[in-house]
């Protein structure tokens, strides 16, 4: 079987040359690449060839990324253009495109979000995976606390549950700390694993 065309050329100054800086290198040259390098192989050897294709490879390069850089330009500006005269001469359908566009995007980025948001509670935890809550909402106070039979019950009949926290939001309490009483809003107890409170009847 025939090798292909530049097979034998390393691979990356190949393409480099090849791809994309043929508009840098001398007109008719990039098509003589595989001729040129066979004939330096035969008179300076595979190893300085290999270098002298590298060093026209990476010589090429800075006006090969200029030259895509400015046609991106020119071509990015051509396609604005096009797109503000479909705007312009379609102002109803591109209007209801445009807001649906922004809609969804702004729905995915809320979702998203939302989604993370949930998703990071307890994430400090070392073991956040074996931790779940169970929340009842009191109807008096807002607030989030546990059923007060709920603990011992689970604690009793589920022997896979290792320790139980129980909690109880008053919604508002005063809190004495040392001397200093003063009444706090969005308060929360706590008990300790395993240990049950006494919660008001």
């Amino acid at each position: 079987m025939k090798p292909s065309p530049g097979s034998k050329i390393p691979k990356l100054p190949y393409w480099i040359l090849r791809k994309l800086a043929f508009h840098s290198l001398p007109e008719g040259y990039s098509g003589d690449i595989e001729e040129e390098y066979e004939e330096r192989v035969r008179n300076f050897g595979k190893r300085n060839t290999i270098a002298w294709v590298w060093i026209h490879a990476l010589t090429a390069l800075p006006g090969a990324l200029k030259y895509k850089f400015v046609w991106g330009v020119i071509m990015m500006k051509n396609y604005l253009k096009i797109a503000l005269r479909n705007i312009r001469k379609n102002k109803g359908y591109s209007f209801f495109n445009i807001t649906g566009l922004i809609i969804g995007m702004g729905c995915c980025l809320f979702i998203g979000l939302y989604s993370q948001y949930e998703m990071s509670f307890d994430k400090f935890h070392e073991n956040s995976d074996r931790i779940y809550r169970i929340n009842l909402v009191s109807n008096q106070t807002g607030g989030v606390t546990t059923a007060p039979a709920l603990a011992p019950a689970m604690k009793n009949d589920f022997p896979e549950v290792e320790n139980i926290a129980q909690m109880y939001d008053p919604g508002n309490s005063l809190i004495k700390l040392d001397n200093n009483i003063s009444f706090k809003t969005k308060v929360i107890y706590a008990s300790k694993f395993s240990k049950f409170l006494p919660f008001p009847s």
